[in-house]
């Protein structure tokens, strides 16, 4: 947590490990989850999109339960936010 400390980072939803969620950010405010960012060439991604953020690990596999629920936010999203579609991208 050291080589963290001082990080001003945030994302909109957190997904834990068995499903449960959290939302840290309202949907229409900005997060800090993209860092210096751009997509399809406009710059500032914290501008414009909504961060989720998934519990895990680089030597662990998210599991079934996150993948379903992480499904289930995309779909309310599409329908809540219509320009979202075709417009989902991750990163790592």
């Amino acid at each position: 947590f050291q080589t963290i400390k001082g990080a001003e980072v945030s994302a909109h939803l957190f997904i834990e490990r068995d499903g449960a969620i959290t939302q840290f950010v309202n949907f229409n405010e900005r997060a800090w989850h993209a860092g210096r960012s751009s997509y399809l060439g406009r710059p500032e991604c914290n501008d414009y999109s909504i961060g989720i953020e998934l519990e895990g690990s680089d030597f662990i596999a998210f599991t079934d339960i996150q993948y379903q629920v992480l499904s289930a936010v995309i779909t309310a999203l599409y329908k809540a936010y219509p320009k979202t579609r075709r417009h989902l991208t991750g990163h790592s």
